[in-house]
């Protein structure tokens, strides 16, 4: 009998040890970055390199088989130009208040929609910017609708 109980605990045990490495390996896949991923309101901050942190929204779309980002604030709104998706890198250019800018934000993480970077003014000073999808256009853009 005491050996049969053993059995049972081992049994149980590994059953427990397996089931979070089942999930982890799910949860482990990188996502992939596609225009069509993209699309939707992001979040985010301007960080200029001589004032606080601005909350900014980024509408993206797909227009005409690129991709369109729109800069919101409560103050302003600017549409940006010559975007470009590279791997894991969104590139644009716009302006702020007669400055031309040009952005590179790179994923933080290849396990989450999270953007990070630098806008360089022409004289290579640099100010950051930050980009995390927002809960609802995650659960409308995520495979299967989950975020």
């Amino acid at each position: 009998m005491r050996l049969k109980t053993r059995w049972i605990g081992f049994v149980v045990c590994v059953g427990f040890l397996s089931v979070p490495h089942v999930y982890a390996q799910q949860a482990s896949s990188p996502l992939v970055v596609t225009s069509e991923r993209m699309t939707g309101t992001w979040e985010g901050a301007m960080h200029p390199p001589s004032g606080q942190e601005i909350p900014i929204k980024y509408e993206i779309d797909v227009i005409d088989g690129g991709l369109s980002i729109t800069l919101v604030s409560p103050w302003m709104r600017h549409t940006t130009r010559d975007v470009a998706l590279d791997g894991d890198t969104i590139r644009f250019n716009w302006e702020a208040s007669g400055t031309p800018l040009k952005c590179e934000l790179k994923r933080a993480d290849v396990f989450k929609d999270d953007f990070e970077g630098e806008c360089l003014d022409p004289g290579n000073v640099a100010g950051k910017m930050t980009m995390k999808r927002e809960a609802e256009t995650a659960a409308s853009n995520a495979p299967g609708g989950r975020p």
